[in-house]
């Protein structure tokens, strides 16, 4: 599996690049649409967890643009 990995990525700087392609990239395309939803009022927002926490994470990156973000723990 591991070789399989290796052939698809390239290296550890191949996990890197798809990585922030993949997750980094994405998230900071969401934001302008994240936004407008936002600033129509209240919204409840899903996402994976892996799109949270970091600095690139959706957390920082609302709370970077102003707005208030609470956990809703069920």
């Amino acid at each position: 599996m591991r070789e399989q990995f290796d052939i698809s990525v390239g290296s550890a700087d191949g996990v890197a690049a798809m990585n922030h392609i993949m997750v980094d990239e994405r998230k900071a395309a969401w934001i302008p649409r994240l936004r407008q939803h936002l600033d129509e009022g209240r919204a409840v927002i899903l996402v994976g967890a892996m799109h949270l926490p970091g600095p690139s994470g959706l957390i920082n990156r609302l709370r970077s643009a102003g707005y208030t973000v609470k956990p809703i723990f069920c």
